[in-house]
């Protein structure tokens, strides 16, 4: 385990009031399988609460009164057919002060910059993130509730798996500065996410 590593087990253990063993830690290569160690040493509550649903919620009534002309949106209804490029930037900003809260950051490929590819050794580096916009309604209620895990999680009364995942998305955000769009329950943190 290098420096990286250490330093967020530390951080789940703390926030997440729990101790696991080291070896049981060696064994959880990706944040979803970092969400189920803690499952297991964390009793949830059965307080019924669905923080995807209220922020899902939240989120479509933010953008209906932003764009009332919009068409009828799902949670797999892609950003891109949201957001027009024309005043991206202004729409996008008037978006989270609406929301009240933390989003993604848009990156240069949503503003139509093009990637241009290296090759180094065989392997394919891009030098752009993909755009965030073409990520769906779903991703980027994911995405707010890891920004904004301290305002929406209480670590003693956890009550699903959900807030579980999203808490260890944003504690490995806050923790290693990795972007939030880049963590995904798959997410491998030495390969995905580049921590040692």
């Amino acid at each position: 385990m290098g420096l990286d590593s250490v330093e967020l087990i530390i951080e789940f253990e703390k926030r997440f009031q729990v101790e696991i063993p080291d070896i049981e830690w060696e064994q959880a290569a990706t944040v979803g399988q970092v969400a189920e160690k803690v499952k297991q040493y964390k009793t949830l509550k059965p307080i019924r609460r669905d923080l995807f649903s209220e922020i899902y919620n939240k989120t479509l009534a933010t953008l209906h009164d932003l764009y009332p002309e919009i068409p009828p949106i799902s949670q797999k209804t892609l950003l891109k057919d949201v957001f027009q490029p024309e005043n991206l930037n202004h729409q996008w900003n008037e978006f989270e002060n609406r929301l009240g809260l933390k989003i993604p950051s848009l990156n240069k490929a949503d503003f139509g910059a093009k990637s241009s590819e290296i090759v180094l050794f065989g392997i394919v580096w891009s030098r752009l993130k993909p755009p965030f916009l073409a990520s769906s309604i779903g991703r980027l209620v994911d995405c707010i509730c890891g920004l904004n895990y301290k305002q929406f999680i209480d670590f003693e009364n956890i009550s699903s798996d959900y807030e579980i995942i999203v808490a260890v998305c944003g504690i490995t955000h806050e923790t290693c500065g990795v972007s939030i769009e880049e963590i995904y329950p798959n997410s491998s943190f030495t390969n995905d996410l580049g921590l040692d």
